[in-house]
C-alpha cells in the first residue's frame, strides 16, 4: 500500500472500520455525504462505499479468484461519485475516511491496468499545466474559450463545455519583487513563508500578493516559498506514487524554511494544499523523515488563522476601514479537519463581523465537477445549500478560501467569491 495503515491494523481492517450506523445517510446538515445527500442512492454514501471496497479486497466481487480484485469497474464506478470532502473522516462515528481509502484503490488499480489513464495523468498534472499556461497567460487564456478547444478538452478529457476553465495569469514569483512596502533596514523583522500553492502560483497570483501586503501590515518579512506542488491533485487522482516523489521533493525544498527559527510560519492560501501537509502527508509511506513532516505539520497555518491565532504577537496591528459584513462559505477539508472558525475569526476582526454559510460541500472538489458524467451531479450538490444560501445573501461579500469553492461560486450563481485575505487587504487602513 501507499498509505500507511498501522493505526488502523492493515488496509483490510481500515475498510472494515464502518459499523453500518449510516449517518452518512442523512439528507440535511453537516457535509458529508453530497454525493448521497444529492442521489438518495446507498451505493453513493460512505457506507455504501465502505461495503464496496471490503467486498473488493476480500475477492467477494469475482469467484474466480479468492484474493483482492483491485481492478473492478464496479467498485471503481461506485468511487467515481465520491468528492473526496473528507467530511466522513470527522462526521462518520467511526471516522471512515473514504477519500485515502478512494486514492489507495485507485493507485493500486493503476497497477493491476499497467498504468493511470491519460485522464488521471492529465488532473494530476496541476503544477505542470500552470506553470506552462502562465507563460503566455493572455494566449492560453484565449485558446481556452474557443470552440475547438473547448471540444478538444471534452473528447480527450471529458470536460464539459458548460465549465468554465480557470484562467492562467502571470506567475506569481514574476509579480513578487517590488509590490508591498519597502523593508525597514534599521530593524530585523521576523519572517513568514508563503507556500506558493498552484494555483495562487499560476492563477491567482492577487490572492498571494493580498497575503504579502496584510503580513507586511503585520510587521513580517514574507518570502515566498515556491517549492513545488502539495501533491494534492495526483492524491486525488489515485497517483500516489506521482504524489509520494512530488512530497519528497517538495519537502526537501521546504526544509530551510522549517529548521530556520527565524521564519516563524509557513502559511498557505488554499486549504486542500494545508490538509494535504497536515494530514496526508503524515500517513502516506513518504521516503522523507516523519519529524520533518510534523514540524512542517506544526509550523503551517492557513494564511487567515496564522494571523489571527498570533494577533498579540504580531510586531505591528495594522487597523482597517469599515464596509459590509462578508459571507463566508468554508472548504470541505478546513471543516473536516480545522473548522470553519479557521477564516471566519480573522474576518470577524477585520470586517466588523462575518456569517458563516450553513453549507455543505459546493460540488466541484478540484476535478469532480468538470467532466460531462459528473457535471450535473456537481450542481445538483451546489444546489442542496450553497447556491440557495448565495442567493439569499446576494448584497453581501462573498469569501470562500477554497479555489474549487470560488470556481463553482462563479459558475453556479454568477457570484464573483474572494478569497478572505483578499477582502482583507482591501479593507486595510492606509
Amino acid at each position: 500500500t501507499r498509505y500507511d495503515y498501522e493505526r488502523e491494523h492493515g488496509f483490510g481492517h481500515a475498510v472494515e472500520m464502518c459499523n453500518g450506523a449510516g449517518v452518512c445517510r442523512k439528507k440535511t446538515g453537516g457535509t458529508m455525504c453530497p454525493s448521497y445527500m444529492a442521489t438518495l442512492d446507498e451505493r453513493h454514501s460512505t457506507r455504501g462505499r465502505g461495503n464496496a471496497l471490503r467486498l473488493a479486497i476480500t475477492g467477494q466481487f469475482d469467484g474466480s479468484s479468492p484474493g483482492p480484485c483491485w481492478n473492478d469497474p464496479e467498485t471503481m464506478a461506485t468511487l467515481n461519485l465520491c468528492l473526496s470532502c473528507k467530511a466522513c473522516k470527522s462526521e462518520c462515528p467511526s471516522n471512515v475516511d473514504i477519500a485515502k481509502l478512494k486514492a489507495e484503490y485507485a493507485a493500486q488499480s493503476f497497477d493491476a491496468a499497467g498504468g493511470p489513464t491519460l485522464k488521471a495523468t492529465v488532473f494530476g498534472a496541476v503544477r505542470t499545466l500552470g506553470r506552462l499556461g502562465s507563460f503566455a497567460a493572455p494566449l492560453a487564456n484565449a485558446i481556452n474559450q474557443t470552440a475547438i478547444a473547448k471540444g478538444l478538452l471534452r473528447r480527450v478529457l471529458g470536460i464539459d463545455p458548460r465549465r468554465s476553465v480557470p484562467a492562467f495569469c502571470s506567475s506569481l514569483s514574476s509579480q513578487w519583487k517590488g509590490e508591498g512596502i519597502a523593508a525597514d533596514s534599521t530593524r530585523a523583522r521576523p519572517k513568514v513563508a508563503l507556500f506558493g500553492d498552484c494555483f495562487t502560483m499560476f492563477n491567482e497570483a492577487s490572492i498571494g500578493l493580498a497575503a504579502k501586503r496584510v503580513l507586511e501590515a503585520c510587521g513580517y518579512q514574507v518570502v515566498l516559498a515556491d517549492a513545488g506542488c502539495c501533491g494534492r491533485a495526483k492524491i486525488s487522482t489515485g497517483l500516489l506514487d506521482q504524489a509520494i516523489d512530488e512530497i519528497d521533493g517538495t519537502l526537501s525544498r521546504l526544509q530551510p524554511l522549517i529548521d530556520d527559527p527565524d521564519v516563524v510560519a509557513i502559511v498557505v492560501a488554499e486549504p486542500s494544499c494545508l490538509s494535504a501537509m497536515k494530514d496526508d502527508w503524515l500517513s502516506l509511506k513518504v521516503r522523507s523523515d516523519r519529524s520533518l513532516r510534523e514540524r512542517l505539520a506544526s509550523k503551517a497555518f492557513l494564511v487567515e488563522e496564522f494571523i489571527e491565532s498570533r494577533w498579540s504577537q504580531h510586531p505591528e496591528r495594522p487597523k482597517f476601514t469599515t464596509g459590509p459584513v462578508p459571507v463566508l462559505h468554508a472548504h470541505c477539508h478546513q471543516k473536516a479537519l480545522w473548522g470553519a472558525e479557521s477564516s471566519a475569526a480573522f474576518l470577524r476582526r477585520a470586517c466588523g463581523g462575518v456569517r458563516i454559510l450553513d453549507t455543505g460541500c459546493c460540488g466541484m472538489a478540484g476535478s469532480f465537477g468538470y467532466t460531462t458524467d459528473r457535471y450535473d451531479l456537481s450542481m445538483k450538490i451546489g444546489n442542496l445549500t450553497l447556491f440557495p444560501a448565495l442567493k439569499a445573501s446576494a448584497d453581501a461579500p462573498v469569501c470562500a478560501p477554497g479555489t474549487s469553492c470560488r470556481h463553482q461560486i462563479h459558475d453556479g450563481v454568477g457570484a464573483n467569491a474572494l478569497h478572505p485575505i483578499q477582502l482583507v487587504a482591501q479593507r486595510l487602513q492606509h
